[in-house]
């Protein structure tokens, strides 16, 4: 069995009296690319959000790089990047004067920044007005500089959202890349399962909180579609 980089164990958190994850159980392999799949609703976007430290820990145990989250939240995101709905960046400003605000912060190198522009495919853009960018761009120049601190893990929540096909393309080149050639684990969510099923390693479906399968997107007899139509429509007992 792969050693795992996160792991999450009895994860439950409510929003008052609603349930939005009940006992989650996930373990996310290292040097994957690890697909949260469900309905609106399911939890996904919490349960990103829980592996940053971004909401408080009601109940159950979060560990990452081998560390619970609580106590070690600074030194884990220190090794992480991540992109969580749309990207807010500066508009007025350059791609390249964009990455320069945050390299600063993440004290990098300046010769950090020629690196994830070519990594994201951007180097021809780095000088443009970053309001003139398509969404797609937008979110690749993002996840540059998500990449500025070279994190071992890569958290994404709906990348692919709002992208034409060819912003879906290119996305699903980059997160093949970054995983295969750059050796990042990466944990996205989506819910274009035809995407995931061409990216992901191991997939999550998740309904209501509750993990409904962990594994393989193939299972040899049955596309992800078909898996995610069974699982999904099936009452929850």
């Amino acid at each position: 069995m792969s050693a795992l980089i996160a792991e999450i164990k009895h994860l439950h958190h409510t929003f008052g009296r609603h349930k939005v994850l009940e006992d989650l159980n996930l373990q996310i392999p290292a040097g994957s690319v690890y697909g949260i799949l469900g309905p609106n609703g399911a939890g996904k976007t919490t349960t990103l959000f829980l592996l940053l430290g971004l909401l408080r820990l009601q109940a159950g145990h979060i560990r990452i790089f081998g560390k619970d989250i609580t106590p070690h939240r600074v030194s884990i995101l220190q090794q992480v990047g991540s992109l969580i709905e749309q990207p807010s960046l500066y508009g007025h400003l350059t791609g390249i004067e964009n990455l320069d605000i945050f390299r600063l912060c993440y004290h990098c190198h300046k010769g950090r920044m020629r690196e994830v522009l070519q990594q994201v495919e951007l180097t021809e853009a780095a000088h443009q007005s970053v309001k003139t960018y398509s969404l797609g761009m937008k979110q690749r120049l993002a996840i540059a500089i998500a990449l500025l601190p070279d994190p071992a893990l890569l958290i994404l929540d709906e990348p692919t959202n709002g992208l034409d096909p060819g912003g879906i393309i290119a996305m699903r080149s980059l997160v093949k890349t970054l995983n295969e050639e750059q050796g990042k684990t990466i944990i996205l969510s989506s819910h274009l399962l035809g995407e995931v099923e061409k990216m992901a390693t191991q997939v999550a479906i998740i309904r209501k909180g509750r993990l409904l399968y962990e594994g393989v997107p193939h299972t040899g007899q049955q596309s992800l579609e078909e898996l995610f139509i069974q699982l999904t429509a099936a009452p929850l007992l």
